[in-house]
């Protein structure tokens, strides 16, 4: 688990721990994937010409994302050139599922306009330096979790180069005690439910998805506050959170109090 250590003034005690998901909780990531995917699928469309037989829409774009995410081990830190590929192939043709699976194997469409790499590096770049809109309530939660006795702790499945950037842009890393790059797995919060319990700590998450922030780390006996964002997974998840919240803020108000 990579991480990045940060000075942080403020004094941190080990009873609490609050770890908070980055993407879609922080900040609004969604709509950057959206966007990015949108270039993508204009960028591959326009290379492939006449042989584009589909109409793809933005919620065709986020199935295909999520049916690759499904079948790759590195889940959604798969290569793009596989998102691209699938893209590619749904437009001449393929459904969702099959081109998915098809990307994954090799299969490509043939195009002397389109270059994989190329289209996936764009795709990349446009992500990790996009700047999203903070989300409802985080700028004042954020200060007022740097004011409490708790540890603080960022968690991401993507870059943590990136978060990084991003928590110095907003003038939040003083506000984290790290940043650490996270396979949202049960075993990965078990993990970390052990390090920090073994000292008496008492951990917290706060985060947008059921399935990959509030179920895994529920599993692991970590109190849950959910935030729900703008992603919607295909699959629907049952697990209850011990908290719903409607910003950021009254997430850490939760929190505070009960510390």
């Amino acid at each position: 688990m990579d991480q990045v250590l940060k000075d942080n003034p403020s004094h941190s005690r080990s009873d609490v721990v609050v770890l908070i998901d980055a993407d879609n909780t922080l900040w609004d990531t969604n709509a950057v994937y959206v966007a990015a995917r949108q270039c993508l699928l204009d960028e591959i469309r326009s290379a492939l010409g006449t042989q584009v037989c589909v109409q793809v829409r933005s919620r065709d774009l986020h199935a295909i994302d999520e049916a690759i995410y499904r079948l790759h081990k590195k889940r959604y830190l798969y290569p793009p050139r596989f998102l691209a590929r699938a893209v590619a192939l749904v437009l001449i043709g393929e459904d969702v599922q099959s081109a998915a699976k098809k990307s994954l194997r090799g299969s490509k469409v043939e195009s002397e306009l389109m270059s994989e790499s190329e289209i996936a590096k764009r795709y990349t770049r446009s992500i990790e330096f996009s700047t999203p809109h903070l989300r409802r309530g985080v700028k004042t939660g954020m200060r007022l979790l740097r004011k409490s006795s708790c540890q603080r702790i960022v968690l991401t499945e993507g870059s943590v180069r990136r978060v990084q950037r991003l928590l110095d842009h907003y003038g939040f890393s003083v506000c984290v005690n790290h940043v650490q790059s996270l396979n949202k797995s049960r075993e990965a919060f078990d993990d970390l439910s052990r390090s920090f319990g073994d000292r008496g700590a008492q951990l917290y998450i706060i985060g947008d998805s059921l399935e990959r922030d509030i179920a895994p780390a529920k599993a692991a006996s970590i109190r849950t506050v959910h935030f729900p964002g703008g992603f919607r997974p295909a699959q629907r998840c049952n697990v209850v959170p011990d908290y719903t919240i409607n910003s950021f803020l009254a997430g850490v108000k939760i929190i505070n109090f009960r510390e």
